[in-house]
């Protein structure tokens, strides 16, 4: 691996090791620019509407059986994020039959394709990892992402494949995502003062100016806001002492988008950050401005459950005649779970991210030495870059299902290590965070039990009472 905690690092090829690596290539196939030679799509063709990712989770299941039947352990481990996720599950369902019932026809939906596999995918890897120790390696998973998106978009620039280039070479909102986790783990890693994670130290510093240099010739506009916005966050969820030195490297970020755009192609860059502040001069940034008002318009009129997947949503407002306006709520996540799933939707979208969040400001809260701090920083940051990615693309397409599912995985691992236990329902956010000291609490189920059970105990004294009293 990149890098381990323990003393005495296990080498050689077992089932752990080939269920990491598994997961790694998994994570990273797919891509929109074709003939990569580090693509299996190029070799091997996929069925239609099977994409690679999909396929390599059915063998990540194969190697998972073959190492539970060798071990004999059948069991399912429950998770915090177990009830969240049935819940999204339930909401896209309903969603779903509805849009079947309104089309009088059974089909499956494209636009829905990667929603449905994040419960299924997080079933999968959070039974593959159980341990402790195994938090890190996933973290390390996502950081080595850096390697063949490195390779891939050197290979596109020199070898271009066609006039979908001009796009830039990278064009998946979850290739811009790995690129803004490697820029914000060399930010966290400058604050790192331990020493167990040397080798990761020095691989993010190489991975930074290569990631800046990616996400400038990809024209990754939401992907270089986020990566900025995530230095921006870190002088609120630093240490007060660490906050000067944040400034620089806030500096060093901007600064190195500037000096990369210049010596690549300045005018390039220039034309397509201008579409975000002057829409009409690029047709897809001034198609969805237009859907926005449509949008917000659909939401307001069915609110309890939302538009139907593959039921295209209502044009109230004028659009050009040669736009083809999409389905997908103009490209922004914050807008595309109510109009799809109404407040269901909302409430799984807060429900499930707002677990995400617990779980790193807790792990971040209650560190015990350098590895929890850069652990449970980089958990923040990873979510601060996700939800200001949200704003411009649909974050849970491309296969970021897989790597939210990674994501949650190492979050709940790190808090068994921190917090000594994976199951947050167990612990009092707010009346933690004041008290500097974990205060546990029953989870909401068993609160509500007990609310019941004391409801009818109350009831049957009061009637008890008044019959003494009618009998006196």
């Amino acid at each position: 691996m990149l890098f381990e905690l323990d003393s005495k690092p296990k080498a050689g090829l077992s089932f752990r090791n080939l269920l990491l690596l598994v997961l790694w290539v998994m994570i990273w196939q797919g891509s929109f620019l074709a003939h990569s030679p580090i693509q299996i799509s190029t070799w091997i063709p996929t069925p239609n509407g099977i994409n690679m990712i999909e396929e390599l989770s059915v063998v990540f299941l194969i190697v998972l059986a073959m190492e539970r039947t060798l071990t004999e352990d059948y069991s399912l481990r429950r998770s915090y994020f177990n009830s969240p996720l049935l819940f999204l599950a339930a909401a896209v369902f309903i969603s779903w039959v509805r849009g079947c019932i309104v089309n009088q026809r059974f089909a499956i939906v494209l636009e829905v394709h990667d929603l449905p596999e994040w419960p299924i995918a997080f079933l999968l890897i959070n039974n593959a990892f159980r341990d402790a120790e195994e938090g890190p390696k996933l973290f390390a998973v996502i950081f080595l992402t850096m390697l063949p998106k490195a390779f891939e978009s050197l290979w596109t620039l020199l070898f271009p494949s066609g006039a979908e280039t001009s796009w830039g070479i990278v064009q998946s909102w979850r290739d811009g995502y790995f690129l803004d986790v490697a820029i914000i783990g060399a930010m966290v890693m400058v604050h790192y003062s331990g020493v167990k994670l040397k080798r990761l130290k020095w691989f993010l510093y190489a991975a930074f100016p290569v990631a800046e240099a990616i996400l400038i010739l990809g024209f990754r506009r939401a992907a270089i806001l986020a990566s900025v916005a995530s230095s921006v966050a870190m002088l609120v969820t630093l240490p007060r002492s660490m906050r000067r030195r944040q400034w620089g490297l806030i500096g060093m970020v901007v600064g190195g988008f500037i000096v990369v755009a210049l010596i690549t192609n300045p005018i390039a860059v220039a034309e397509r950050f201008m579409g975000v502040i002057q829409p009409a001069g690029e047709g897809s940034a001034y198609i969805r401005l237009l859907e926005l008002p449509n949008v917000l318009q659909n939401i307001w009129r069915h609110p309890i459950f939302g538009v139907p997947f593959g039921v295209p949503w209502t044009t109230y407002y004028r659009m050009p005649f040669s736009a083809v306006y999409t389905t997908l709520g103009t490209h922004t996540s914050y807008l595309y779970w109510p109009l799809r799933m109404g407040i269901f939707g909302a409430i799984a979208f807060l429900w499930l991210y707002g677990s995400m969040c617990k779980a790193a400001i807790l792990n971040f809260r209650f560190r015990r030495n350098a590895e929890d701090f850069f652990f449970g920083q980089i958990s923040i940051q990873m979510m601060v870059a996700y939800f200001a990615s949200s704003f411009f693309g649909l974050m849970y397409a491309d296969g970021l299902v897989y790597v939210l599912s990674i994501m949650m995985v190492a979050f709940q691992l790190q808090s068994k290590t921190v917090l000594g236990t994976a199951n947050l329902a167990e612990i009092a956010f707010w009346r933690s965070m004041r008290a500097g000291k974990i205060v546990s609490q029953l989870p909401l189920g068993l609160r509500l039990q007990n609310l019941i059970r004391e409801s009818r105990v109350s009831r049957r004294l009061g009637i008890v009472s008044h019959a003494r009293v009618e009998v006196s």
